[in-house]
C-alpha cells in the first residue's frame, strides 16, 4: 500500500512499507526508493506517495473471458476497456450499406482491490458475419467483480443496408457511467441509394469521441477523432474504408480526417493514440476496422460484398504508485 502523499508520515510508516531493520536510517536504507543518490540528504517528504509494490500491468487483446488475480501488496488498480467495432453492412441491390460504428473507450482510476481476489475480464470481439445484409454489432468489453461492473465500454453498431441514416458508435466514458473517463465511438457513414456505402467510424478516445465515417460517394461527413480517438474511414465511389482504432497505452495523438488518399478505393481512417489504421476497401476486398475498436467499411452498391469486420476490443489493468489514465505513466 502506498504511503500517503501529504501530511505526517513517520519512520515506522516507511519501514512498514519498505522493510528493513532497526535502527532506521533513511540515508543508508531507504534513499534508493526515493530516487536519492548515495550520500545526499534524504527527507521524510521524499517518500510521499511511494510504494514498495512493483508497477505492472496485464493486457487482454484477444476476444474472450479471462481471470485477473490481484498481485500481492496491490490495493488499487486502474482499468481500461475498449469495445469491439461494429461490422459494416452488406451492400447490394443498388444500395450502399451503412458503415460499422466505432467501439467506445472507458477508463477508471483508483479502483480499490484486495490482494489475491479474482476479477473477471471480458474482451468484446469485433462484429462479423457472412449470413446477413446487416453487420454484426461489436462486443462489449467489461471488467467485473462478481456481477458488479467496475469498468465497461460498449461495442459499435452493425451497419444496415438502407438508403439513409448512419450507425451509432458504442458508448464509452461518462455515457456509460459518470465515474468513467473516455469517449464514445464514431458513427458509421450513411447508406445511400445507387452509391457506395458508408465508411467505418473511429474508436472512442481517452477524452473525446471517435471520428465519423464518410458518406458515399463524395466522403461528406468524414471527421477525425478527438481526445486521442481513431479517425473515421473515407468513402469513395468504389467503396468505403474501415475506421481507425485506438491504442491501449494512454492518450496520444488524435487523427485528422484522412480525405481521399487512394483515388479509386476507400481509405481507412487513421488510428489514434497508437491504434491501427482502418483497412482499405478496393473491389470485393472490404476494409475492416483498425485495432482496437474501429468500425468496418463497406463495398459499393453493386458488389454484394459482406461488410468489413469491426476491430477487436481490448482491456488493460495496471497498478503502481502515481499511475493514472488518461496519460500519467501508463505506457507499456
Amino acid at each position: 500500500m502506498a504511503l500517503q502523499s501529504s501530511g505526517s508520515i513517520s519512520l515506522n510508516d516507511i519501514q512498514t512499507e519498505f522493510g528493513g531493520s532497526n535502527p532506521i536510517n533513511l540515508n543508508s536504507e531507504y534513499a534508493s526508493y526515493a530516487g536519492i543518490s548515495s550520500g545526499a540528504t534524504t527527507a521524510i517528504s521524499d517518500f510521499y506517495g511511494l510504494s514498495a509494490v512493483t508497477a505492472g500491468s496485464n493486457e487482454y487483446i484477444s476476444s474472450g473471458t479471462y481471470t485477473f488475480t490481484v498481485p500481492a501488496g496491490v490495493t488499487s488498480v486502474c482499468m481500461l476497456c475498449i469495445g469491439g467495432g461494429g461490422q459494416g453492412g452488406r451492400s447490394g441491390s443498388n444500395t450502399g450499406a451503412r458503415g460499422g460504428g466505432g467501439g467506445g473507450l472507458s477508463w477508471r482510476n483508483n479502483v480499490s482491490v484486495t490482494p489475491g481476489e479474482s476479477l473477471t475480464v471480458v474482451v468484446g470481439a469485433g462484429g462479423y458475419n457472412t449470413s446477413s445484409s446487416t453487420g454484426s454489432t461489436g462486443g462489449t468489453s467489461v471488467i467485473r467483480r462478481g456481477a458488479t461492473q467496475l469498468c465497461r465500454a460498449d461495442g459499435g453498431g452493425g451497419g444496415v443496408r438502407i438508403s439513409s441514416g448512419r450507425t451509432n458508435g458504442g458508448q464509452g466514458g461518462s455515457a456509460v457511467n459518470s465515474a468513467y473517463g473516455g469517449g464514445t465511438g464514431g458513427y458509421g457513414g450513411y447508406g445511400r441509394y445507387n452509391n457506395a456505402g458508408g465508411a467505418g467510424g473511429g474508436a472512442g478516445g481517452y477524452s473525446g469521441m471517435g471520428g465519423h465515417g464518410g458518406n458515399g460517394n463524395g466522403n461528406s461527413g468524414q471527421t477525425g477523432g478527438s481526445g486521442g480517438a481513431g479517425g473515421g474511414g473515407e468513402a469513395d465511389s468504389n467503396g468505403a474504408g474501415g475506421g481507425g482504432g485506438v491504442g491501449i497505452y494512454g492518450e496520444g495523438t488524435s487523427c485528422a480526417a484522412s480525405g481521399n488518399l487512394n483515388g479509386s478505393s476507400g481509405a481507412g481512417g487513421k488510428g489514434g493514440s497508437g491504434g491501427d489504421d482502418g483497412g482499405i476497401t478496393s473491389g470485393y476486398t472490404v476494409g475492416g476496422g483498425g485495432a482496437f475498436g474501429g468500425g468496418g467499411g463497406t463495398s459499393e452498391d453493386d458488389k454484394w460484398a459482406y461488410g468489413g469486420a469491426g476491430g477487436g476490443g481490448a482491456c488493460r489493468i495496471l497498478w503502481g504508485a502515481g499511475r493514472a489514465f488518461p496519460s500519467t505513466d501508463v505506457g507499456p
